[in-house]
């Protein structure tokens, strides 16, 4: 059912590629139909396994077929695919008619939970069990598990190069609670300046402690620091800085180390000055070494460091932790030490084998490459798709999103509108904007939680909207 042109100047498994892609949208094979085995296939044709396996990962990387493991590849399907002369009326009535809505999100910032070491993680917690189950009724000490802290220090020293006491560690319930805790700690009369554009949460949980808040316009580079200068409320300077210089968010720039330097001299030259350093998806630098953290350059101890698991465990694993300069524990030792810590003693002790028997670091490892691979992919498949003259990608070297700007007469809330009707939920750099000007139709994609074959579906929905 294969027909191959031997005798084309195309390479033998294009040829196979396009035949069996034709067969699958001309409806001669249908969903979930086993094709041949790579070997079966080849001796029929007369080729190679190889350039057999060849096509069917062109095929797997398109979404025409999917596979699975130790069975074989099956036909996807396509049914929702369409073509560029179809009506955008029409694919949208198709697909509402066969009760297929797309629902597709890439304004969340999710992770593919896939990759969680189940296995692993089930047998620490029955050590756990066995082994600690005297302890884990028992309270905790405020600040967090001291085991936990241990193995963090060990593991931000080897792979952060941040040199730190278990003592100034505090282990909480993700970022958010961090962030009020920081508030609490620092006092609610200071004035906060965080990034614009910048990470939307971070501005809520300040205003909800009602703080005095700050928008400082960041550049290429990451947060001005000019206007950190020139910059004050009602006469008053600013005290503190919170900022994501490993991949800000959304622009997913990484800040520089004369920036992050500029940073260091601004907090230097006040004693009451700090940085708060949200240290957000830094595991995941995809070319050279991963960037140091300010904190690991911070010689004068002027640095808040905070760090979640949710990124790279799971989101459901609400741990987090911060490492405050000397004067803070103290301090926080004074102000707040009567709050019980957040987290259970039982997901501490398991976290604390999982990262202090290196499972943790050879998760990361296993992460960053098969979010690369899909990263890699992904971009494949926009620049090769038929948007390609329509888009341009920008900061694809880091993190869990990149940006991608959208050649369109429309503008962000009408864009975002329209994809809406075909369950593609978007969102836009405006979106995370304050008082700076952003251009217009720059889209972040948060791609750590979506299969690439999902990005077929994504560019026939931007084709029609835009």
């Amino acid at each position: 059912m294969f027909n191959i042109d031997i005798n084309s100047n195309k390479t033998l498994y294009i040829s196979i590629y396009e035949s069996i892609k034709n067969n699958i949208e001309e409806n001669k094979m249908i969903p979930d139909e086993k094709l041949p085995s790579k070997r079966s296939l080849a001796e029929s044709l007369n080729v190679s396994t190889v350039t057999v396996q060849n096509a069917y990962n062109q095929l797997l990387a398109e979404g025409y077929i999917y596979s699975k493991e130790k069975i074989g590849y099956f036909v996807s399907n396509i049914d929702f695919y369409f073509n560029n002369t179809r009506k955008a009326s029409d694919f949208f009535n198709k697909v509402a008619s066969k009760d297929e809505k797309i629902n597709i999100d890439l304004s969340k910032n999710s992770i593919n939970t896939k990759l969680f070491p189940f296995s692993t993680w089930s047998k620490l917690m029955r050590q756990v069990i066995s082994e600690n189950y005297d302890l884990l009724l028992d309270k905790l000490p405020n600040a967090g598990l001291w085991d936990l802290r241990v193995a963090i220090c060990q593991y931000i020293k080897k792979y952060k190069d941040i040199n730190v006491n278990p003592n100034n560690i505090i282990i909480g319930s993700g970022t958010e609670h961090l962030y009020g805790q920081i508030v609490k700690l620092l006092g609610r009369d200071k004035i906060y300046a965080i990034e614009d554009p910048g990470y939307q949460k971070i501005y809520k949980i300040y205003k909800s402690e009602h703080t005095n808040i700050i928008h400082i316009p960041v550049d290429d580079f990451g947060m001005r620091t000019d206007f950190l200068y020139s910059s004050n409320l009602n006469g008053k300077s600013i005290d503190y800085i919170h900022i994501t210089p490993s991949h800000q968010y959304p622009t997913g720039i990484v800040m520089p180390i004369t920036r992050r330097s500029e940073l260091l001299k601004w907090a230097n030259e006040s004693n009451s000055r700090y940085i708060i350093e949200d240290d957000y998806d830094s595991e995941f630098r995809y070319t050279g070494r991963t960037i140091p953290p300010i904190k690991s350059i911070d010689n004068n101890d002027k640095v808040i460091y905070i760090n979640t698991f949710s990124n790279t465990i799971s989101p459901s694993l609400r741990i987090s932790y911060m490492i405050l300069p000397d004067k803070l524990v103290k301090l926080y030792e004074k102000k707040l030490s009567f709050y019980s810590c957040t987290v259970t003693s039982f997901e501490q002790y398991t976290l604390a084998r999982f990262i202090s028997q290196s499972y943790y670091s050879r998760h990361i490892r296993r992460m960053r490459k098969i979010y690369k691979n899909n990263l890699d992919e992904i971009v494949r498949i926009l620049e090769s798709s038929k948007i390609s003259n329509k888009i341009k990608i920008y900061k694809e070297k880091s993190g869990l999103h990149f940006v991608m700007k959208i050649k369109s007469k429309k503008n962000d809330l009408c864009l975002k509108k329209d994809a809406e009707k075909y369950g593609l939920n978007l969102s836009f750099l405006s979106e995370y904007s304050k008082f700076s000007q952003c251009e217009n139709s720059i889209c972040i994609v948060n791609y750590a939680g979506i299969e690439p074959h999902i990005f077929n579906n994504i560019i026939d929905i931007l084709d029609i909207i835009m």
